[in-house]
């Protein structure tokens, strides 16, 4: 299913040809700050997946002695944020927010060393305080992997329209 939005300017714009592998809800104290909010709800797909149009400005933020990066784009207008381009260990992945795309709710809570510990409305808890290392490769084994022909399948199916 293709996702359209935009930030709330209208300036930047996010296509998503294809439904995201996981919807999370994320308490690590980035997200929350991108996000600008208690709860940063975001999904996760394939890189290529994504597309994003508009000026857009990125800040970059690594942890674990920066073999885990991220860059986090906002509209350079409104600065809402959009979208999130996974780096070094995770480079094929993209999050994108949910609040422009209208994504369904979360299926998972993920904390990291955020100290914030409540709230998980029922959802399926991810605690971890090794850091993302250890979060990220169960993610691409048991959620990634399994997505990645309807992934290709759908980009593939876009790009021919």
């Amino acid at each position: 299913m293709k996702h359209e939005g935009s930030c709330s300017c209208g300036n930047v714009k996010i296509d998503l040809d294809t439904d995201p592998f996981l919807n999370y809800n994320c308490h690590c104290s980035h997200c929350r700050t991108f996000g600008r909010s208690v709860i940063h709800h975001g999904a996760a797909m394939w890189r290529w997946n994504v597309k994003v149009n508009g000026a857009v400005k990125y800040e970059k933020t690594t942890s674990l002695f920066g073999l885990f990066g991220m860059s986090r784009g906002r509209c350079e207008s409104c600065e809402d944020p959009i979208v999130e381009w996974c780096e070094r260990l995770m480079y094929p992945f993209a999050m994108v927010m949910g609040k422009p795309l209208k994504l369904p709710p979360a299926s998972v809570n993920i904390f990291y060393n955020s100290g914030l510990q409540q709230g998980t409305n029922d959802l399926l808890t991810i605690r971890s305080d090794l850091g993302s290392m250890l979060y990220e490769f169960v993610m691409i084994v048991l959620v990634a992997i399994p997505n990645l022909p309807r992934s290709i399948c759908a980009r593939f199916t876009n790009r021919q329209q």
